[in-house]
């Protein structure tokens, strides 16, 4: 009879812990539609996805948007690539020439045309602070041709006459982004200086505000006149795991842009902490 009453009471605590647990489990169906209703405010696409698990969640991911200055990470990658090819030297010096010049971001329009940069000075001012005229300089040297065949090898073809006036789709950036990672994850001097480079932005006001105690590798891009504004980064969760996500968007007023970005990019990675602890 004693052992009957601990079997009874024993199913009862196990009951009673399996229905509290559940209660403060998160529900990732719930997330979800919380983000839906983020996005449809907006004209938005946006691609999360977990390498490790390969989790994907996504909307309006295929919609094909102005990539603005997120483009400059495939320029980026296309460069170290050829550099690890030796095709390219780091130390090779380029002429700021009057052909190169163009407003917007970057330190390269404060100085004088005949300057002359390195390619790794080049690279650095692209990345950290999206130097347009940094980006001319490397397209430039770079060539319409391999950054063609580099895009078409990520399996983001370019249909344009030249790669710059091609349209992505958030699913395109994460492509872009999963090259960034895999080159990262080599581990070499060359890997290392992108790391700190794609870490190292002044323009940090999108997804990193969203996540800030959160290490982050992004590239964002805005064109302030169309009201285009992008963002796409690999995000180290508290666990230090990777993730990656791309935010596309037209349409948004320019003074609204940070906290939309902000505040969906918290509401993703609650998503995705709550994949993990579901798991």
């Amino acid at each position: 009879m004693k052992l009957k009453k601990s079997i009874i009471l024993a199913v009862i605590f196990c009951t009673i812990f399996f229905v509290m647990g559940n209660a403060e489990a998160c529900n990732k169906e719930d997330l979800k539609a919380e983000i839906v209703d983020i996005c449809k405010r907006y004209d938005v696409g946006f691609y999360y996805k977990n390498p490790n698990n390969m989790d994907i969640l996504s909307y309006n991911c295929s919609k094909k948007y102005d990539p603005a200055s997120t483009n400059k990470t495939y320029l980026a990658l296309c460069v170290f690539k050829m550099i690890q090819e030796n095709k390219i030297d780091i130390n090779e010096i380029l002429e700021y020439k009057e052909c190169h010049k163009y407003g917007g971001t970057g330190q390269i329009k404060r100085g004088s045309v005949g300057d002359k940069y390195s390619i790794e000075q080049l690279l650095k001012l692209l990345i950290t602070q999206s130097d347009n005229i940094a980006a001319r300089i490397l397209r430039e040297r770079v060539g319409e041709d391999n950054l063609k065949n580099f895009l078409a090898q990520l399996g983001t073809p370019v249909e344009t006459e030249k790669c710059v006036n091609q349209d992505f789709s958030a699913e395109d950036l994460i492509k872009h982004i999963e090259c960034l990672f895999k080159f990262i994850l080599e581990k070499t001097d060359l890997s290392e200086k992108a790391a700190i480079y794609f870490s190292s932005g002044i323009y940090n006001d999108k997804i990193p505000a969203g996540v800030p105690s959160l290490h982050v590798l992004h590239k964002p891009g805005w064109i302030p006149y169309k009201l285009i504004c992008n963002d796409e980064a690999i995000i180290y969760d508290e666990g230090n795991e990777p993730y990656f996500l791309a935010i596309m968007s037209q349409g948004i007023p320019e003074e609204e842009q940070p906290i939309f970005f902000q505040t969906l990019t918290s509401k993703i990675h609650e998503y995705h902490c709550c994949c993990k602890e579901l798991q």
